[in-house]
């Protein structure tokens, strides 16, 4: 039984490594007779890929072995046990697969998501928001205490140097020529003591 599965595996990873993938059966048809008016085609809720013939070989082995030693010897007293290994079997991994995919994906999908969704929120809410404004305001900081000293004070000297210096002396030209003025017209009205 082992054989199967691994002839099968083997099969299907060779078609792999060739085609690039796997097929999948996505839809039954079901035909009663030759015509195809007649058939039926049965759309599966999801694909089923032909990798599952490798759990699926041994139980088909296991069934024919049993159909096979049932014609061949008559009924025997070990038929129930078969008849049960096959269907405990068969149903099993039916029961089993469709149950766990369908709790996997409801509350695997939806816990997963929910607490995916607030954890993942509040953690990247906080630590985004910490983050950012400690390593925010330090360059922040950083950058406005160098650029205030590296860069505002000399910019500021050069200013001064340029606009203010220049203003001021003409300033005090022009307080000095108004002094000199209004001396001088001081000195005509005044009459003179010599």
């Amino acid at each position: 039984m082992g054989v199967t599965a691994l002839v099968f595996g083997l099969f299907w990873h060779i078609w792999h490594i060739f085609a690039g993938e796997i097929p999948a059966i996505r839809e039954l048809t079901m035909s009663v007779g030759d015509e195809e008016e007649e058939s039926a085609i049965w759309t599966l809720p999801f694909a089923v890929s032909h990798s599952w013939d490798m759990l699926a070989a041994p139980l088909f082995v296991l069934a024919f072995s049993w159909l096979q030693s049932r014609t061949e010897e008559g009924t025997d007293e070990n038929d129930i046990l078969v008849v049960g290994l096959v269907f405990g079997l068969g149903l099993g991994l039916v029961v089993g697969l469709v149950f766990g995919l369908v709790f996997g994906l409801v509350f695997g999908l939806g816990l997963g998501l929910g607490l995916g969704l607030v954890f993942g929120l509040s953690f990247g809410l906080s630590f985004g928001l910490g983050l950012g404004l400690v390593f925010g305001l330090g360059f922040g900081l950083g950058f406005g205490f160098n650029c205030g000293i590296f860069w505002t004070m000399p910019l500021g000297a050069v200013f001064g140097a340029l606009v203010i210096l220049p203003n001021t002396v003409l300033l005090i030209v022009l307080m000095g020529l108004r002094e000199a003025i209004r001396g001088f017209s001081n000195s005509k009205a005044a009459p003179s003591e010599c």
